[in-house]
């Protein structure tokens, strides 16, 4: 498992030093925000402008359907920045390279909100009026997703970043789907991009805004255990997944 997890992992200097990739050709890596099992992620200054971003960069390809399933989640972030929230991370570009793909947002420079509420459990936790305002930005984030007809399905407050005013939006788009009319997950995805040499373009216009068959038949429904809704394990969700996460 652990030899497993640690190929899959790649350090900012391995990948700026495959020549062509963006990440060194655009940024310079400022620090690490994150290392996991599918992704790397880093605060990052733009050369061109000097404003600070985040890029995440994903586990390398494992083959065509994986690929797909990676894309599905710029398409929803890209969805929705076409309205964007003040609760939802804002999605700024993407592009793949030497087989990973690289997902660029805003920076959200105060951590995430697990490492806050651990913080504060150690002075006795968070007083009512903060629990009120956690709950209100977190609904109202998660609103503007369905409203969308997407599904988040990997709702925990480590996916929950903190901007530099104290607010909350909603990250990490990796486990998200589309709803079918029937509110559930179904065989549909957002229109996925075209790759035009490493960088996505998207359709505009109506049709962009129309589910397609999904290419991924048996998708997996999996997140963390402990925000995990007992319906997942019948493979037939809908909102009420988010809501109890």
């Amino acid at each position: 498992m652990l030899a497993a997890s640690f190929r899959v992992q790649a350090t900012a200097a391995e990948l700026i030093a495959v020549p062509g990739n963006r990440l060194e050709k655009d940024f310079v890596i400022e620090k690490s925000l994150g290392q996991g099992e599918f992704s790397n992620v880093w605060e990052v200054r733009e050369r061109k402008t000097g404003q600070l971003f985040a890029v995440k960069a994903g586990r390398p390809y494992t083959g065509s359907k994986n690929r797909l399933r990676q894309l599905e989640e710029i398409s929803i972030l890209h969805e929705l920045s076409r309205e964007p929230h003040p609760h939802i991370i804002p999605y700024i570009n993407s592009w793949e390279h030497n087989s990973r793909l690289f997902i660029q947002t805003a920076l959200a420079p105060c951590g995430d909100l697990s490492t806050f509420l651990l913080i504060f459990a150690e002075s006795g936790g968070i007083g009512e009026a903060r629990v009120w305002k956690v709950l209100f930005e977190l609904a109202s984030g998660l609103e503007h997703i369905h409203n969308h007809d997407f599904l988040h399905l990997d709702l925990k407050p480590s996916n929950i970043l903190i901007t530099s005013t104290g607010s909350l939006q909603i990250a990490d788009f990796g486990m998200s789907t589309v709803l079918t009319s029937a509110g559930c997950v179904g065989g549909v995805s957002p229109a996925l991009p075209t790759a035009v040499d490493g960088t996505f373009v998207w359709e505009e216009g109506a049709s962009a805004n129309v589910p397609v068959p999904s290419p991924i038949i048996d998708r997996e429904m999996e997140g963390d255990r402990e925000y995990l809704c007992p319906e997942t394990l019948e493979g037939t969700v809908g909102k009420g997944a988010d809501v109890y996460s």
